[in-house]
């Protein structure tokens, strides 16, 4: 069955707070991400339904194991790092299906296994999931912070807007290295799809000044962002004198991918701009040179004229003469 019946299809993506919803997404969105691998497809449907086909990609897993299953055993077959679209026959059990992974990780209190439920709700891109990362992002007390961190992930992949001041909530100086770290990151997701990055960019220059974690992490969300003028503040960091030698090399690695990733246009027109200089340039020296080169009073040279054709076809010289040395036949005088 090809990917394109998708559109047929009625998908719906897994919520896991509030209401269960379908998915807004269009099925061309839907089709282009999976297209580029960002995203797959995760079949609710029973065995004897997808015996007859199934969409490109797509992950089985029926509603009936779905329901006794864990979370450990999701996480099995979930992707980690991509997009999940649920789909069923009619849509009707997608809500089934996103209402069995709410009881699932409304009653999981491992943080470890935790944390993975929030990144996988992240990448459904559900708005009804939104508020349980938004409290889990705030979350303290877990191992390693692994919780809010996840949780934070899951708003990045998320991908969502609105949740900007969440997100910048937790970069305050009174949260812990490694959660602001993942805040920093999640930050330039945030800024992803945006035109002007400028906001973003800011602010992670500005955690520069921080300590080993942040620095890092703000280095690789400034590589991430794209912003070709935070080139300049990776430069500056990889001057400093008593910084980190890890730091030094990723902050110069940085700024040369941006500067290497510069938008094709403006390297293009940036190199007509330097070509048409230096032929001007050029022509100014040509010029110079030979003024030099003549005698003073000396008319500029002339130009030789152009050959020209005598009336049967062949090449004379500007003085009129054949353009080879063989003799001509004498004339024949009247009688």
């Amino acid at each position: 069955m090809r990917i394109s019946l998708l559109s047929g299809l009625f998908v719906a993506m897994a919520a896991v707070a509030g209401a269960a919803e379908h998915t807004k997404d269009t099925p061309e969105t839907i089709k282009k991400a999976v297209a580029d691998g960002k995203a797959v497809i995760l079949d609710v449907r029973e065995k004897s339904e997808t015996d007859d086909g199934v969409l490109k990609d797509t992950k089985l897993l029926p509603l009936s194991v779905l329901k006794n299953a864990t979370a450990e055993d999701v996480a099995k077959i979930v992707p980690k790092d991509k997009i999940i679209y649920t789909h069923c026959a009619s849509g009707m059990r997608c809500l089934k299906a996103a209402e069995a992974l709410q009881k699932l990780l409304a009653g999981e209190k491992h943080p470890l296994v935790r944390a993975a439920a929030l990144r996988g709700l992240g990448r459904t891109r559900e708005a009804s999931g939104l508020p349980l990362l938004r409290a889990d992002a705030a979350h303290r007390g877990s191992w390693n912070d692994v919780v809010p961190r996840a949780a934070l992930e899951g708003l990045a992949e998320a991908r969502a807007r609105a949740e900007e001041p969440a997100v910048r909530a937790e970069l305050a100086p009174a949260r812990p290295d490694l959660v602001r770290a993942a805040a920093a990151r999640a930050l330039a997701e945030l800024y992803a799809d945006v035109e002007s990055r400028t906001p973003a960019r800011e602010t992670l220059e500005a955690l520069l000044e921080d300590g080993f974690h942040v620095v890092r992490a703000a280095i690789g969300a400034l590589r991430s962002l794209g912003d070709v003028r935070a080139a300049g503040a990776l430069d500056a960091l990889a001057a400093r004198r008593f910084l980190d030698g890890r730091l030094k090399r990723m902050a110069r690695l940085a700024a040369k991918g941006l500067r290497a990733a510069e938008a094709p246009q403006e390297r293009l027109a940036s190199l007509r701009d330097r070509a048409d200089k230096a032929e001007s340039e050029l022509r100014k020296l040509t010029e110079r040179v030979e003024s030099l080169e003549r005698p003073r009073g000396a008319a500029p040279a002339r130009k030789a004229a152009p050959a020209r054709k005598s009336a049967v076809g062949r090449k004379r010289t500007p003085r009129g003469k054949p353009d080879d040395d063989r003799k001509r036949p004498p004339r024949r005088g009247r009688r």
